[in-house]
């Protein structure tokens, strides 16, 4: 319906649902958003709960007001938004489900006091819910006929007032000159008993976070803001007061989340945030309600990795390496092991263990403890075809992620001119078994050297409590490290970074059922491991067959001689094939195992496991063709076709090439 000068929407609703959580307010008028007085009945609002999501494009807002009255009255609260919003109704698990997430993911704040810090827990209350909303939206083109309207409205509902909301048309006029026309009208009845008005979800445009706070102005009196948002990065890093332009505003720590972790929130949060990484973090404010400003927050001033607290240091969160840490004496002395490959720092005092086993799987570890439970490790991996990339890869996806744990920002540094590539991660450390020690809380220091053939990590694990303390001995450590690569007979030709991407789209192609591929092709989908070495191009394949000639159409030329060229002998594959539970099938593997079974194998087509091919693509380099065998039954083998579309490489075709049954 219409009224003036408005375009009006009316629904009822018994929910809503935000990421904002105000409390402790007293006003004979609605406190938080704005609000209309319709009786002389003495308001108070209680408390507020709320959440928003932000998907850097999109805001939804859920809101819960525990709102009481001292006799049955009758509240309208105003709401204005920077476009249109879609209303309705939200999880009835929302609430409790953020509650959860938050003690789940062991959120904490600082607490600043004049002599000390102290980190405190979060927690969040609820009260009874309260009945259904009677919900407009409008859009104000001219505020002049503002006031007419709300007498029209409250008309509606044989509601009289003396109020001739003069005030109310100010506020509305302040947000309609910085060009925010959308509000939303909400009334509900109440009493003497407190309880939660249920959650109702907002849904509107915006590229920044937005939570309005200059309507409370008209309210006055002293009250508490909870802020809860999840979004793709975590908005306040650094978590002493002053948050989002608020004096009296301080952020808690923040912890990932997995997509499927929000789902009771938000049901649909799989699309609303696609493949984003997702973070939780609350904000809170205790003081006046005089607001100069709404909450406007541009995400670009957030991190992508979570903020924690160390403890051990009063007031100091979590640091990176670039950051100098406190300087504390160490006492060092200097570590080779016996092939001399590298040389380190390492405390002294320390109880020392090492493992030498390059002749097994050429790894050498060296591993140090201290009384204080923390443990320091310098560990070499040798064998060709492991890489950093891959280390750090399953070290951020593990194959369960507790919710308490959480990784920094990765960042690359230069240690003795050797690239190294740092990250930590907060983790908790499980008890002996058998022993009545309890898990506690830990932070894991990484650093990740590359080298040509494996690489070397230098790994310190120390209780969060005491974190602080060591953090200048791991930096000693880390700087100290000077490694020694031995000079290999000949380097195995290595395949490209560009080619990586290729595999990485093609093994993260799912297996759906009925989908239009070749015969027995699942199997290559499945394959989670490839033997180390390509194939290669036997003189009977340099022509291209007619039907893929076909299907690659005016790239046929170009893609199949630079597949020709690429393939003329064999080539090393590492693991940096970034796909979950990926591995690569080695050589040494393969002649243990012809040693035990006879096996054999031919680099142009068939051997144990899955091979694969050096990629051809073409001019454009969007475009990609690559040849992949198996040892399922039926043996296979298959031309696989790739296409690039925005940046990412997805299955576009495959022909079956030769089958045989054994």
């Amino acid at each position: 319906m219409k009224s003036g000068k408005f375009n009006i929407t009316f629904r009822c609703l018994p929910y809503i649902f935000t990421l904002v959580l105000i409390s402790s307010f007293s006003s004979p008028l609605f406190a938080d958003m704005g609000g209309i007085r319709i009786s002389d009945a003495k308001v108070t609002e209680t408390g507020q709960k709320a959440i928003i999501l932000h998907n850097f494009d999109e805001e939804i807002l859920i809101l819960g007001t525990d709102l009481n009255a001292d006799k049955p009255t009758g509240l309208i609260r105003f709401i204005p938004f920077p476009s249109e919003p879609k209303v309705q109704l939200a999880s009835p698990k929302a609430f409790e489900s953020a509650k959860k997430l938050i003690h789940e993911h062991q959120l904490k704040k600082l607490f600043f006091t004049k002599s000390s810090t102290h980190v405190n827990n979060v927690e969040i209350t609820f009260n009874e819910q309260l009945g259904a909303h009677d919900i407009s939206v409008i859009k104000i083109n001219n505020t002049a006929d503002f006031s007419q309207w709300i007498s029209n409205f409250l008309a509606s509902k044989n509601i009289k007032s003396e109020n001739d909301f003069k005030d109310i048309a100010k506020i509305a006029a302040d947000y309609t000159s910085r060009g925010i026309n959308w509000f939303v009208f909400d009334y509900v009845n109440i009493d003497s008993t407190t309880k939660m008005i249920e959650p109702i979800q907002y849904r509107f445009k915006s590229k920044q976070l937005y939570y309005p706070l200059k309507t409370t102005n008209s309210f006055g009196g002293v009250g508490s803001i909870d802020l809860i948002t999840i979004s793709p990065c975590t908005p306040v890093s650094n978590l002493a007061p002053g948050c989002f332009g608020l004096f009296n505003m301080q952020a808690t720590s923040s912890s990932e989340l997995r997509t499927g972790e929000v789902t009771d929130i938000m049901p649909d949060a799989s699309q609303f945030f696609g493949k984003q990484k997702l973070f939780v973090q609350m904000a809170q404010f205790r003081g006046d309600y005089s607001f100069s400003n709404d909450i406007l927050y541009d995400f670009s001033k957030g991190v992508n990795h979570a903020i924690w607290v160390e403890e051990e240091t009063p007031g100091i969160v979590y640091s990176r390496l670039h950051e100098e840490a406190a300087y504390r004496p160490v006492s060092l002395e200097t570590f080779q092991p016996k092939d001399q490959s590298y040389s380190v720092k390492i405390p002294t005092g320390w109880q020392k263990s090492e493992s030498d086993d390059m002749l097994i799987d050429k790894s050498h570890r060296l591993y140090l403890f201290n009384d204080d439970k923390t443990m320091l490790s310098v560990s070499t991996i040798a064998e060709p075809t492991k890489t950093a990339e891959r280390y750090l890869f399953d070290l951020q996806r593990p194959d369960f992620k507790p919710p308490f744990e959480d990784y920094s920002k990765t960042e690359t540094i230069l240690v003795n001119g050797q690239k190294a590539i740092r990250i930590d991660i907060k983790t908790q450390r499980s008890p002996l078994l058998g022993s009545q020690d309890s898990a506690i809380d830990v932070v894991k220091r990484y650093a990740i050297f590359p080298q040509k053939e494996g690489f070397t990590v230098i790994t310190m694990e120390t209780p969060i409590s005491i974190a602080q303390k060591h953090q200048n001995l791991f930096e000693l450590v880390v700087k100290s490290l000077t490694l020694k690569e031995k000079p290999t007979k000949k380097a195995t030709p290595t395949i490209t970074d560009a080619e990586y991407k290729v595999f990485e789209g093609f093994f993260s192609t799912p297996t759906k059922e009925q989908a239009n591929y070749p015969p027995y092709f699942e199997y290559m989908l499945r394959s989670r491991s490839v033997f180390e070495m390509t194939s290669v191009i036997n003189d009977k394949n340099k022509t291209i067959p007619k039907l893929l000639k076909d299907v690659l159409g005016s790239d046929a030329k170009t893609m199949f001689d630079n597949y020709l060229k690429n393939n003329r002998i064999e080539h090393r594959i590492t693991d940096r094939i970034l796909v979950p539970d990926f591995s690569i099938y080695t050589e040494e593997a393969y002649r243990k195992e012809k040693e035990q079974h006879g096996l054999s194998r031919t680099p142009g087509m068939f051997g144990p496991g899955t091979y694969i091919s050096r990629v051809g693509f073409n001019a454009a380099q969007n475009r990609a063709i690559f040849y992949i065998s198996g040892n399922s039954a039926p043996i296979t083998a298959y031309f696989v076709i790739m296409k690039k579309t925005d940046g990412q490489w997805e299955y576009e075709d495959a022909l079956l090439d030769k089958m045989l049954i054994p």
